[in-house]
C-alpha cells in the first residue's frame, strides 16, 4: 500500500511540474523535455501552435525534429509545409494523406509507406486518383507489398464480379513483374472475366505476361485449364505436355477429366505406350478425342506413382468409371482397373470395391491394399470370407480383424474347415494373452485346472516381467512348451533370466539336437554345458532318472513314508 501510494504521489507531482513548465516555459519544454528518450515527454507539450512557433524560434534542424515527440497536428502542418525529417514516422492516416495533399515526391510516399499501413479506402484513393496515378505507379513498383490487402479487381476499380472495361493496365504489369507469385493468377482471372471479344491488346499482354511468369513459377492454373483448351490451345498444350513438372497435378485433372470423358470412344489405345498423337485429324471432333485420351492416359500414369495427389486422381476416375466403361473398349477398361485397384489407399477401397468390377485379379489388389493401409481392419469386412484369395493375404487379414475385433463370428461357417480352426486358435490366443495381461493370479490359483497355452500367449507369457518367474517356472513343470517357442524364447532379448528358465525346461521334458544347437548360438550359451546331459532324453526317460537317483528310506523315514 505504502509503495502504491508513493508510486502515485510521483505521478501527480509529474503532472503539476508538467503542466506549470507547459504554461509558464513553453519553448523550454520543447527544448528539453519533449526528446523521445525522455518516456514522459508526451506531457510537456504545450500545444500545436506553441510547438511550430518554437521550432522556428529555435531554428530545429532535421534531425532535431526526428528525435524529438510532436503532436499530431504540429506532425501535419510541418508535412504540409514539405518539411521531411518526420517521413520516417509517419504514424496516422491523416499525415500520410498530408503528404497524398501536397503531391509528395514517389520516395517520401514510399518513406511513409512502409513505416505505415494505410486503410483500404485511403489506398484506393490513392490508387485511383488521376492526378497521382503515375506517381503511385512508381511507388508501388518500389514497394509492391503496399497493395498486398487488396484483390486484383480492387487495383483495378471494378467491383467483385464486374470485368474492367478499362485499358490502363499499369499497375497490373508492375505487380506481374515484381510479385508474380502473389499476381500472375489474379491478373489472369481478372482477363478472364472480360468476354472474349471485347479483350483488347493491353488486356491480351497481360494475360500473356502473366501466364510466361505463372507457367515458369509452375503457379496453379487449373481454375483457367478449361477455358484454355478452348481460347489459348497452345498454352494448354504447354502445360499438359509438361504435366510432370508439377508437384501437384491433382487441381488440373481434377478440373478437366470430367470435361472431356464423354469424348472417348472404343478406339484401340495402350494406355502405357500409345501416342495421343495418333489422333491426327484438325477437325474439333478429334481434338477433344485426342484431348480425352491425352486425360485418360494422363490419370493412368499419376495413379501409379506414390505422390500426394494420387489419390485425389484415383477418386476423379472412380467418379467417371460408369461413363468411362460405356465408352472405351474392354482392353482399356481392363488396363485402368488394373492400375486403380492396385494403388488406392485406405479412404479409397470401400469405393473402388463398389465401382469396380468384382473380378479377382481386382479383388486381390484391393485386398493387397487393405492390408497395407487400413490399419485396424475396418476395410476387410468387405472381403470376407475372402473366396479365391491368397492363402498368406487371407490369414493374415483374418488376424488382423480378429486383432481388433473386426471378425464377423456370426459368419465362421463360411470358412472352410481348416480356416475355421485356425481362427478359433488366433482367437483363443487372444483371450489366452488378455487372461496373462489381466488375471494372470486367476489363471494360476488352481494349478490342476490350468490348461496349456497357445504358441503365442506362451511367449508372451515367457516375456512378461522377471516379477512373475515363479509362474513362469511353475508353467513349465506342468507344460512342454512348443519347439517353435522355445526357439523364439532363447532368440528374444524380451526375456529375463532366460538361463534359469532353459535350464527348468531342460530337466522337465529334455532337449532336442536342434534345440541345443540353437542354444549354443543364443546369448546363453554358457548354459550349454549345464544341460547337455538332458539332450536326446525325454520327460519319461528324465523322470525315471529322477526316481532311480533318489535314496531308498531308511528307519523312521521309511517309516514316515510308509504312513
Amino acid at each position: 500500500f505504502f509503495m502504491e501510494t508513493k508510486k502515485n504521489f510521483s505521478a501527480w507531482v509529474l503532472d503539476v511540474f508538467a503542466a506549470v513548465m507547459v504554461t509558464l516555459f513553453p519553448m523550454l519544454c520543447v527544448k528539453k523535455y519533449t526528446k523521445k528518450s525522455n518516456k514522459n515527454a508526451k506531457k510537456f507539450l504545450p500545444g500545436a501552435k506553441k510547438e511550430l512557433q518554437a521550432i522556428e524560434k529555435l531554428e530545429f534542424s532535421a534531425e532535431a525534429l526526428a528525435e524529438r515527440v510532436w503532436s499530431k497536428e504540429t506532425r501535419i502542418e510541418l508535412l504540409k509545409k514539405h518539411n521531411r525529417a518526420l517521413i520516417n514516422d509517419v504514424a496516422s492516416a491523416e499525415e500520410l494523406e498530408a503528404l497524398y495533399g501536397e503531391h509528395a515526391t514517389v520516395i517520401d510516399i514510399t518513406k511513409a509507406l512502409r513505416v505505415y499501413t494505410p486503410s483500404r479506402q485511403l489506398l484506393l484513393k490513392m490508387l485511383h486518383d488521376e492526378s497521382y496515378g503515375l506517381i503511385m505507379l512508381q511507388v508501388v513498383r518500389n514497394f509492391p507489398a503496399v497493395v498486398s490487402q487488396l484483390e486484383a479487381w480492387e487495383i483495378l476499380g471494378v467491383k467483385k464480379d464486374e470485368p474492367y472495361k478499362g485499358t490502363s493496365w499499369g499497375f497490373a504489369r508492375v505487380l506481374i513483374e515484381k510479385e508474380p507469385k502473389a499476381w500472375a493468377v489474379p491478373f489472369m482471372m481478372e482477363v478472364h472475366k472480360i468476354a472474349p471479344r471485347q479483350r483488347n491488346e493491353e488486356a491480351l499482354s497481360i494475360w500473356e505476361q502473366a501466364f510466361s511468369e505463372a507457367y515458369s513459377l509452375k503457379l496453379d492454373l487449373s481454375q483457367l485449364i478449361v477455358v484454355m483448351s478452348v481460347l489459348n490451345k497452345e498454352q494448354y498444350l504447354r502445360i499438359v505436355r509438361h504435366y510432370g513438372r508439377y508437384e501437384d497435378f491433382s487441381p488440373y485433372f481434377k478440373a478437366m477429366f470430367s470435361q472431356v470423358v464423354k469424348y472417348l470412344d472404343g478406339t484401340s489405345f495402350d494406355l502405357t505406350t500409345s501416342d495421343v498423337q495418333t489422333f491426327a485429324d484438325d477437325t474439333t471432333d478429334a481434338y477433344w478425342r485426342r484431348e480425352a485420351f491425352r486425360w485418360l492416359q494422363i490419370g493412368y500414369c499419376l495413379a501409379g506413382y506414390c505422390l500426394a495427389d494420387n489419390q485425389i486422381i484415383c477418386d476423379v476416375i472412380l467418379n467417371n468409371m460408369a461413363e468411362i466403361k460405356c465408352r472405351v473398349d474392354e482392353a482399356v477398361y481392363a488396363q485402368l482397373c488394373e492400375r486403380i485397384s492396385g494403388v488406392v489407399g485406405d479412404s479409397l477401397i470401400r469405393k473402388a470395391f463398389k465401382l469396380l468390377p468384382a473380378e479377382q485379379c481386382y479383388r486381390k489388389n484391393l485386398l493387397a491394399q487393405a492390408l497395407m493401409f487400413d490399419r485396424f481392419g475396418y476395410m476387410l469386412e468387405i472381403f470376407y470370407p475372402f473366396t479365391g484369395m491368397p492363402e498368406a493375404m487371407v490369414r493374415q487379414a483374418i488376424e488382423k480383424m480378429i486383432a481388433y475385433d473386426r471378425f464377423p463370428i456370426e459368419r465362421m461357417a463360411e470358412l472352410s474347415s481348416d480356416l475355421q480352426t485356425e481362427v478359433f486358435n488366433k482367437m483363443e490366443t487372444r483371450a489366452q494373452i488378455g487372461t496373462l495381461e489381466c488375471h494372470l493370479s486367476e489363471y494360476f490359483a488352481d494349478l490342476k485346472a490350468m490348461k496349456r497355452l497357445q504358441p503365442k500367449a506362451e511367449m508372451h507369457l515367457f516375456e512378461m516381467s522377471d516379477f512373475y518367474r515363479s509362474q513362469k517356472i511353475a508353467y513349465i513343470q506342468f507344460f512342454k512348451m512348443a519347439d517353435e517357442v522355445f526357439l523364439q524364447m532363447i532368440k528374444s532379448l524380451k526375456v529375463d533370466h532366460l538361463a534359469e528358465l532353459v535350464e527348468a525346461y531342460a530337466s522337465r521334458w529334455g532337449l532336442t539336437e536342434e534345440q541345443y544347437i540353437a542354444l549354443l548360438q543364443s546369448r546363453v550359451s554358457s548354459t550349454a554345458s549345464l544341460v547337455e546331459r538332458y539332450v536326446g532324453k525325454d520327460e519319461a526317460e528324465l523322470a525315471l532318472e529322477e526316481k532311480v537317483s533318489e535314496p531308498e528310506p531308511i528307519g523312521d523315514e521309511a517309516e514316515a513314508k510308509e504312513q
